[in-house]
């Protein structure tokens, strides 16, 4: 699976905000694959992101593009607008304060709305190969790794039942997909789980 394939059914004709939207893949010299590629499915996107050189070059082409950092999301929030699905993709493990950005995050998701988090997976054959061969860890400038339980146990920590668990899987970036030899694509078939990203989507409740 491919994560625009685990995306496609929650952003499809959604208004979307995508939080870290530059990544660090760019599309002629841009924006991230992922964030191309939801201009194409979605509605309407808005994207924050901390390289402010490019945030301005991408508002004067038109993007609805925020300079602005997930550890605060004070210009997202002066926009006083609510969001059908908020996309997080592969940034929480650079957030200091996980509590102050979900609580912001609620304020801005729609009723009935999701709450979509992507991340590396720390037991994936990639992590296992750096660990083992290259006497190295991955995504070493992170404030932390997650496993799914972890951010399913975060969430439902913070708000209780207010949030539903719509689906969790594992996956390959798009972007990766070409590099990745055919060995590994035979195993990530067989076992899933060693896949080198997961994403979980939560929607929350209308009644809340």
């Amino acid at each position: 699976m491919l994560r625009s394939q685990f995306l496609c059914k929650y952003v499809k004709d959604k208004t979307v905000l995508d939080i870290g939207f530059l990544g660090n893949r760019k599309i002629n010299g841009d924006y991230s694959w992922i964030f191309g590629w939801l201009q194409k499915v979605s509605k309407e996107v808005y994207g924050i992101d901390i390289d402010k050189n490019k945030i301005e070059e991408l508002r004067k082409k038109g993007y609805n593009v925020y300079y602005d950092d997930a550890n605060n999301l004070n210009e997202i929030l002066k926009l006083n607008k609510k969001f059908d699905v908020i996309f997080l993709g592969d940034v929480i493990c650079y957030v200091h304060n996980l509590l102050n950005l979900f609580l912001k995050l609620d304020k801005i998701l729609k009723k009935n709305g999701y709450l979509i988090i992507t991340l590396h997976n720390p037991v994936s054959l990639w992590t296992i190969y750096y660990n083992l061969f290259k006497g190295k860890e991955m995504m070493l400038d992170t404030v932390g790794t997650y496993t799914p339980s972890d951010i399913k146990n975060l969430i439902s920590t913070i708000f209780g039942n207010k949030y539903t668990i719509k689906k969790t899987k594992f996956f390959i970036n798009d972007e990766n997909f070409n590099e990745i030899s055919f060995f590994s694509k035979i195993i990530f078939k067989i076992y899933p789980r060693l896949r080198p990203n997961f994403g979980i989507v939560f929607q929350k409740k209308w009644r809340w």
